[in-house]
């Protein structure tokens, strides 16, 4: 069996690489236990999974942590993935830049009719736990942008899980989020925003046919240095051509390269 914990904005995709794998290699069963990044490096570093599903890189504590433990890993890309800015439908803003969304996010951006002038009310957002990849990835690409770390708005809601803020944003007309984008489809009250890069630049829509999208992060495999066949062929199922045409069919982007490297 192959153990696999980590982040949940990998599990529309791990579940249909593991289904898929499974079809072929039975007698390799593949367990998934999908919560948080920080979740499945800690499991993999105390050797309590076989691999980490991460959505951003390690930590350099976490690093710490695993040289603490004696565990000699290596990490693999295996995918890309957009991260979707979502809002209400009714919510009559169609397109922002990322110096927008930094101003939103750290609450210097209070109210939405300073983006959309007839669109009246207090911006309320809404993102995952603050150890969350996601979270983590967002906020210090908008601190790139600022050349200081960005602290989230004061009123930001912290939600365990994607599903939660897309459904806290559906219901919630002041609310605006950042999820994985194959949970957009999960409720049709939402509506995905265009991302600009900055005020001249095209607003680029989270999907396939944009590839300089802003918002787009690698998404990895962190693993043992002696990881037994099993976790070696799940891997390679994932980054070669089937599993990046699985891949591809749920709505993430190729990796960059799909060699391993030590951490």
């Amino acid at each position: 069996m192959v153990c696999v914990t980590g982040s949940d904005t990998m599990e529309t995709l791990l579940s249909a690489w593991s289904k898929d794998f499974m079809k072929d290699k039975p007698k390799e069963p593949v367990s998934l236990t999908l919560v948080s990044t920080g979740t499945g490096i800690n499991s993999l570093i105390e050797r309590n999974s076989d691999m980490a599903a991460a959505s951003r890189e390690m930590l350099d504590s976490e690093k710490a942590n695993a040289k603490a433990n004696n565990a000699k890993l290596k990490r693999v890309m295996v995918a890309k993935d957009y991260i979707a800015v979502v809002t209400h439908s009714t919510n009559p803003a169609t397109e922002l830049t990322l110096e927008q969304l930094a101003s939103i996010f750290s609450g210097r951006t209070k109210k939405w009719e300073e983006i959309s002038p007839k669109y009246k009310g207090t911006i309320v957002p809404v993102m995952r736990e603050r150890d969350a990849g996601s979270t983590k990835f967002f906020l210090s690409h908008l601190a790139k942008l600022e050349g200081k770390e960005v602290e989230p708005a004061g009123n930001a809601q912290f939600l365990p899980s994607n599903e939660t803020i897309v459904d806290e944003v559906a219901h919630n007309k002041m609310a605006i989020g950042f999820v994985a984008l194959p949970y957009t489809h999960f409720e049709c009250k939402t509506k995905t925003i265009k991302i600009k890069k900055d005020k001249t630049s095209k607003g680029l829509r989270p999907v396939a046919s944009e590839p300089s999208y802003p918002l787009l992060r690698p998404l990895y495999f962190f693993y043992d240095a002696s990881a037994k066949q099993e976790v070696k062929d799940f891997i390679s199922y994932c980054t070669g051509e089937r599993g990046q045409n699985l891949a591809k069919m749920r709505g993430f982007a190729p990796p960059d390269s799909t060699g391993a490297e030590d951490i």
